[in-house]
């Protein structure tokens, strides 16, 4: 092999030192200074997990050590840390350049993050075995547990010959380290290299720290024997330790080159950490096990690229990030004081770096079987690794070494795209015919070999119908998403694509991935189903009642003017939802319960309904226009509820459907009430409003924006506050006003005015018998009459309503407060009759006709000209009149007031209770009659006349 080549040209360099592991929970970058030579056992290969010398005797095997440094040249040992708010940092001079290293940043040097985000590698299907102290499997990035249903699916304690194979000695914390490096899944700074792999953890160190070749050997035949036990196979190992050897060759002592050629034939990729000692030896080599032929010895990488000083070296090693590397460890020897198995600390050493590439191996076996590969071994992926890594150069061995590039060794193990990526490179497959596999195609193959790789297909339909495309025979991780161009399509329930076609028009669709890569074949089928219902040209607003869906039904319609197309379902039993398409059966909507989209007159088009529903009824509205800045409503020939909302986003409703409007594009609204008796519904805005309501036309405007009615029987305008005014005119006709203090409405032969919540409103009689009524309200109102005009506003002036040349208004006050009515005569003769249930104030032609009831106070003021006669009833009560020349006053036992001035004649009469008159005389000559029932006073000259009758 080519690696054999390689390491036969090395020469050994032979030393009894031994490969160094810091003991403490975190370590620092290098190798302690001044180490003493540890010497040979006698009779049994050890390894140690910490730095004491310990002698033996000449002719076996040295002791073995982890693959990580202890501290930098020149440092106090007791300077190592774990640096947090309450570390002190120690002496030395380039502390400041310890700085860790994510496994974000380790895998952002060799291209990992590239072959995640690319083609979603995580060596999943795999198994790695971690030979070393043991896995803290309880930690969460590492699954939070042991067994079938966990990252750490199982393994082995050799020093303790037991199941538990817990990395818990005072020692340890190396196993969980090197296990977090190779598929931690923790967050995106320290998520290790193949994060969908599972874990084995065997355990070769004792709670001293002290292991055993024998142990390790157990450890390699375990292996062999379960390498198919699990789930998922064992198709790497993991040995991040060795022994104080320098050479490309191994040692006289050593025993484990069986077990490694076995596991070699078996396929597994064994990755050892190539020693920690070259400052001792200052030449090529690498330590044991590294140097045996059957495995792939792994050198340190510094962040900056580097050899790490302290990483022993031999051309035929594969170089990955190994210097303060950040991963995971046990809880008790961690960087907090909590009590989670959640804790990373930082190490250095060739041991990081040897995991970093056994979880590498993992992706390119995934990449390989994806491309096909069969019977991939160790050499498949080690002579890979090798011809795709980075060459550096080495300054201190004057040599050019290797180091992991696996964004390349991955990319160039994948296919390239095989069809178009856009919709303009669409592969075209030409036309398609009714019945599957009748196209130019039966099957399409291809290869989704990206996350985001899309393949794109293009093709002519030979018949109107349906096309579904399947992929079903999808491999490996793939699950395929669809795209599709030029007409409707969804995915059925078994995930195909389906189409909706029209014969010869194309249509292009894209399969993609939402989850993992693989290959593909498609298989494409046109159903000639498409036998649309045809509803004719639009009016205004349709509804087709006793409709039923089962899977889909068509209707062809034609728009009848430009501006927006409506289709909305209502009364659904079951499921349904509607679209809208053009000629082209392209999808001018998405489905839905409304759908809107702008057409233009003439236009065909089709409605699709799917789902299964046995009843539903299908609105259409093609009721709004726009031009320049005018958008216009038009009615049905039924009975139509209109609705306009004024303001800078303003509404337009047909019968419940819907529109807003930008104000500031437009600017000028139409109702255009078409036949039916139709109810328009106009809301103002917050700002000053006006409005003008006639039996034909009625507008509102706020500034620039403005809305016309046209031809709608019923017209209410609703004041949205702000100084807002309404004026309501009659027609010829006979018309009827009420009035309220929120409401004025003015009715007459088919048609109904009316504004509400206007602080003023103004209503106007031209012709006609013309009759008004007001209402006051809870406070204190004023009823202001004159023959031409009527006005009730509250004492306030919070409402003001104002009613002209009506023949006859009648205002009532019922609701409380002190009300006041004042009646003015006309320049003819009036007629002021007036008593406990109202007053009114006439002309003797009844051309005018002011009423008030209930009112606390009423005054009827008779100073126009004229012969005006006032007539005065008593309540059933205790009243008393007074009267004078000028004035006649009736006040009842409730306290209510009416009272006649200037008028030339009033007669008071009292019918009932303890009535009381007073009459008083004018500064000129009097004459007082009086009789059992009645007394009169008056002057000689006739210019007034009081009598009162039936008084006590």
């Amino acid at each position: 092999m080519a690696r054999r080549d390689l390491r036969r040209k090395a020469k050994a360099t032979k030393l009894r030192r031994l490969e160094t592991l810091e003991p403490r929970v975190v370590m620092s970058a290098d190798p302690l200074p001044m180490l003493g030579l540890h010497g040979l056992v006698e009779d049994e290969s050890v390894m140690t997990t910490h730095s004491d010398p310990v002698m033996t005797t000449h002719g076996s095997a040295p002791r073995l050590s982890h693959g990580i440094v202890e501290s930098e040249p020149g440092h106090d040992p007791r300077a190592d840390f774990w640096y947090d708010s309450g570390s002190a940092l120690g002496g030395g001079a380039d502390l400041g350049e310890r700085i860790e290293q994510t496994l974000y940043e380790a895998n952002g040097m060799t291209g990992q993050g590239q072959v995640l985000s690319n083609y979603g590698f995580t060596g999943a299907g795999q198994t790695v075995a971690v030979i070393d102290t043991g896995i803290a499997y309880n930690h969460y990035a590492l699954g939070g547990g042991v067994g079938a249903n966990y990252r750490v699916v199982g393994g082995w304690d050799f020093t303790e010959n037991e199941a538990n194979f817990y990395d818990d000695g005072p020692t340890g914390g190396h196993g969980t380290h090197v296990a977090g490096i190779v598929g931690a899944t923790g967050d995106g700074q320290h998520s290790g290299v193949a994060t969908g792999v599972d874990l084995v953890g065997l355990r070769v160190f004792d709670d001293a720290g002290n292991g055993y070749f024998s142990w390790v050997e157990q450890a390699l035949r375990w292996v062999h024997t379960n390498r198919n036990t699990f789930a998922n196979p064992i198709t790497a190992i993991n040995l991040s330790l060795g022994t104080e050897w320098n050479s490309s060759s191994n040692p006289s002592w050593a025993n484990l080159e069986d077990e490694f050629a076995t596991l070699v034939a078996d396929g597994i990729f064994i990755s050892v950490s190539a020693g920690n000692s070259f400052t001792n030896f200052n030449s090529k080599g690498v330590s044991y096990p590294a140097s045996s032929d059957h495995v792939v010895p792994v050198m340190s990488l510094d962040p900056n690229g580097a050899l790490s000083y302290f990483s022993q070296r031999a051309e035929y090693a594969l170089a990955a990030p190994g210097r303060y590397i950040t991963s995971t460890a046990p809880d008790y020897s961690g960087n907090d004081a909590d009590t989670l198995d959640d804790d990373w600390v930082s190490m250095s050493g060739t041991s990081m770096a040897a995991p970093y590439v056994a979880g590498a191996s993992t992706l390119v076996r995934q990449a390989m079987e994806f491309v096909g590969r069969t019977g991939i071994d160790q050499w498949d992926i080690y002579n890979h690794l090798m011809s795709t890594a980075d060459t550096f150069y080495d300054a201190a061995t004057s040599t050019n070494f290797k180091k992991l590039n696996l964004w390349t060794a991955i990319n160039t193990l994948m296919p390239t795209d095989d069809y178009g990526s856009t919709t303009q490179t669409a592969h075209n497959l030409g036309t398609i015919n009714e019945g599957a596999g009748a196209g130019p195609l039966s099957t399409v193959s291809g290869v989704i070999s990206t996350l985001t790789d899309g393949d794109y297909f293009r093709f002519t339909a030979g018949a109107s119908g349906r096309v579904t495309i399947s992929a079903a025979d999808t491999t490996h991780e793939l699950t395929e998403s669809w795209q599709a161009w030029g007409g409707s399509w969804s995915t059925n329930s078994s995930g195909d694509c389906v189409l909706d076609v029209v014969a010869g028009q194309t249509y292009t669709f894209a399969i993609t991935t939402s989850d993992g890569l693989g290959y593909y074949d498609l298989s494409i089928d046109l159903e000639s189903t498409f036998s649309p219902i045809e509803w004719g040209s639009l009016t205004s607003q349709e509804t087709r009642t006793g409709l039923s869906v089962s899977g889909e039904q068509w209707y062809r319609v034609t728009a009848g003017r430009s501006g927006y197309l409506t289709a909305d379902l209502a009364g659904v039993t079951g499921t349904a939802s509607v679209a809208i398409y053009n000629a082209q059966m392209g999808a001018l909507t998405s489905a839905g319960s409304r759908v809107d989209t702008l057409v233009s007159a003439g236009q065909q088009l089709y409605l699709r309904v799917t789902g299964d529903s046995t009843a539903f009824s299908l609105r259409t509205t093609n009721a709004v226009t726009m031009s320049g800045a005018v958008a216009t409503i038009y009615g049905t020939d039924a009975a139509d509820a209109i609705v306009f909302g004024l303001g800078s986003t303003s509404t337009l409703s047909l019968n419940g459907v819907t529109y807003s409007f930008n104000g500031a594009t437009y600017s000028t609204y139409q109702v255009q009430a078409g036949g039916g008796s139709d109810t328009v519904t106009l809301n103002g805005s917050s700002a000053a409003d006006a409005v003008v309501l006639q039996s034909t036309l009625a507008r509102m405007t706020s500034g620039s924006r403005g809305v016309s009615v046209f031809g709608a029987e019923s017209v209410t305008a609703n004041g949205g506050g702000g100084a807002d005014r309404a004026y309501l005119y009659d027609t010829a006709g006979d018309e009827s006003l009420a009035v309220t203090p929120t409401l004025a409405t003015l009715t007459g032969t088919g048609f109904s005015l009316a504004a509400a919540g206007f602080a003023q409103t103004y209503a106007y009689a031209t012709t006609g018998l013309d009759l008004a009524t007001y209402s006051d309200s809870a406070g204190d109102d004023w009823f202001i009459a004159l023959p031409q005009y009527a006005v009730l506003q509250d004492a306030s002036a919070s409402y003001y309503r104002y009613a002209s040349g009506f023949d006859a208004v009648t205002a009532t006050a019922s609701a409380g407060g002190t009300d006041w009515a004042y009646l003015y005569d006309s320049t003819g003769d009036d007629q002021f009759v007036a008593d406990a249930d109202g007053a009114t104030l006439r002309n003797a032609s009844d051309s005018y006709s002011n009423t008030a009831r209930g009112f606390d106070n009423v005054f009827a003021l008779a100073t126009q000209g004229g012969t005006d006669r006032a007539y005065l009833g008593d309540s059933s009560g205790n009243d008393y009149l007074s009267a004078g020349s000028t004035y006649a006053v009736m006040r009842m036992a409730s306290g209510a007031k009416l009272q006649a001035n200037l008028f030339d004649l009033v007669e008071a009469t009292a019918s009932t209770g303890a009535d009381a008159a007073y009459l008083f005389d004018s500064a000129g000559d009097d004459q007082f009659t009086a009789t059992s029932g009645s007394g009169l006073l008056r002057d000689n000259a006739g210019t007034y006349s009081n009598r009162a009758s039936g008084f006590d």
